[in-house]
């Protein structure tokens, strides 16, 4: 299996024309990297390269629900679409959440598994499941094989690692940030919370890539969370239009503003942090890779 991350157009067309995969999975079309994008029209058609060295009947499988890709679906019809929810060729159905673990049905072109089992919050991870369902069940793979695959999955690195400290659950998802995995984020805290029965923290940092799009997409992920009510800590010159966002719906002292990112104001924001969260609180630290808003998570792990 290969991924085909780009930032640039002709960056898939060149792997996928190496590769010459059997079977392509597009998982979403966002806004990451639209910086060296007009818009995300172009950042569909950069991901759609992926078509170019894809095998005459090899399978198309692409994120259900996005006009972007709605028209797609008459390539020598092996294209199939799929979504958590919806009404496409492969969806989820009775999706449940509880103790780190999520439980849907899946139906994949009128087949069903039903109590598939995955150790991840969300429906950003029901969604990446049913692409890898959709994937084995092209190539024959049995159902034991897929439940067992799904149930031995682990989040690694810094992506949604989930753990508890003093009686409080971090959610550190340094590893990087868009605005749409913020906004996923911001379902598993909701998540998370409504477990624990505590409130909903996060600091959030610096989306880099978005070049004319930056201000507004921060905005719109402030304005987010504001109206989740989360008490809202923002880590970068950027993330300034985050917290503005938020004041949309949140009172001033919900909101917490450090507009630089040393050593210092990471120990520092961890500090306050760690002043205001009590057992049973969730605590969400995202931003992009540069930002390295780790150092606020090891912070209040050592505190």
């Amino acid at each position: 299996m290969l991924e085909m991350g780009m930032s640039q157009a002709g960056e898939i067309s060149v792997m996928s024309r190496c590769a010459r995969p059997d079977a392509a999975v597009i998982t979403n079309i966002g806004t990451s990297h639209i910086e060296f994008f007009d818009s995300r029209a172009g950042i569909a058609s950069a991901k759609l390269e992926v078509m170019e060295g894809l095998s005459r009947d090899g399978l198309l499988l692409l994120c259900g629900g996005e006009p972007l890709l709605s028209e797609v679906g008459s390539w020598d019809g092996r294209v199939k679409y799929y979504a958590a929810c919806g009404d496409v060729d492969i969806h989820a159905e009775n999706i449940s959440t509880a103790d780190g673990k999520t439980v849907f049905d899946a139906v994949v072109c009128g087949k069903r598994i039903n109590a598939v089992e995955i150790f991840a919050i969300g429906k950003h991870n029901v969604h990446a499941a049913l692409s890898a369902i959709g994937v084995a069940m092209h190539f024959g793979i049995s159902e034991a094989d897929i439940r067992g695959g799904l149930l031995n999955y682990r989040t690694v690195g810094m992506r949604q690692q989930i753990f508890e400290v003093g009686g409080v659950t971090l959610i550190n998802d340094c590893y990087n940030a868009s605005p749409e995995s913020m906004r996923a984020a911001a379902e598993v805290l909701s998540t998370l919370a409504a477990e624990k029965g505590g409130r909903k923290i996060a600091l959030l940092g610096d989306m880099l890539e978005l070049g004319d799009f930056s201000s507004d997409l921060h905005y719109s992920v402030g304005e987010h969370f504001g109206a989740l009510g989360v008490r809202l800590f923002t880590f970068g010159e950027s993330a300034e239009r985050i917290a503005d966002g938020a004041a949309k719906h949140l009172s001033a002292d919900m909101i917490t503003r450090s507009r630089t990112t040393t050593d210092e104001d990471a120990a520092r924001v961890a500090a306050l942090i760690a002043s205001e969260a009590s057992a049973g609180d969730c605590i969400l630290i995202k931003a992009s890779r540069r930002i390295a808003a780790e150092r606020v998570s090891a912070a209040l792990t050592d505190i």
